[in-house]
C-alpha cells in the first residue's frame, strides 16, 4: 500500500517538475497534453497491482453452504418454468397447474420424476398430452395427477 502511494506521489512530483522544466508558451498545450498522458499511464501500474492482489486475496469457502441453498431455488424455478409452459401450451391458467420435482439433481437439472398436479378448470386437459409434453422436454418422466378440490 505505501509502496503504491510513494509511486504515485513521486510521479506526480515528477510530472510537474518536468511540466516546470519543459515550460514554452508556444508548446505548452502539447507538453501538458504528453505529461498527462505519462502521467495517467503510470497511475496504471499501481492500479494494477492493487486490483491484482485484491483479488488474489479472494477465496471461496462453502462455510456459508452456498451449494445447499442454490439447489431449492433452482428447483423451484424448475418446476415454475415448467409449470409456466404447461399452462402456455395447454392454455390453463398457471393457479391450476402445480408442479412437483422429485429427486431433483442441480447438477444435470433432472428427476427422477415430475408430477404435475391439475385441478380447477385444468380438469379437462389432456393429461396423456401434458405427459408426453414433459417427458419430451427431458427433464424427467412426468405423471399426471387430477385434484378435485371442492369449492366454496
Amino acid at each position: 500500500m505505501w509502496d503504491s502511494t510513494l509511486y504515485v506521489i513521486l510521479m506526480l512530483i515528477s510530472v510537474a517538475f518536468a511540466s516546470y522544466a519543459s515550460y514554452d508558451s508556444e508548446r505548452e498545450r502539447n507538453a501538458r497534453g504528453a505529461l498527462g498522458i505519462i502521467l495517467l499511464a503510470s497511475l496504471v501500474v499501481p492500479i494494477t497491482n492493487f486490483a491484482q492482489s485484491f483479488s488474489s486475496e479472494l477465496v471461496y469457502s462453502d462455510e456459508y453452504g452456498y451449494e445447499d441453498a442454490v439447489s431449492p431455488v433452482l428447483q423451484q424455478s424448475v418446476e415454475d418454468g415448467i409449470r409456466r409452459a404447461v399452462a402456455s401450451n395447454f392454455l390453463l391458467s398457471e393457479s391450476n397447474v402445480s408442479v412437483e420435482c422429485i429427486g431433483f439433481s442441480k447438477d444435470n437439472l433432472k428427476s427422477e420424476k415430475i408430477k404435475i398436479i391439475l385441478s380447477g378448470r385444468a380438469l379437462f386437459a389432456d393429461a396423456t398430452a401434458i405427459e408426453n409434453y414433459v417427458t419430451d422436454m427431458d427433464l424427467g418422466c412426468c405423471e399426471t395427477e387430477v385434484v378435485f378440490e371442492k369449492s366454496d
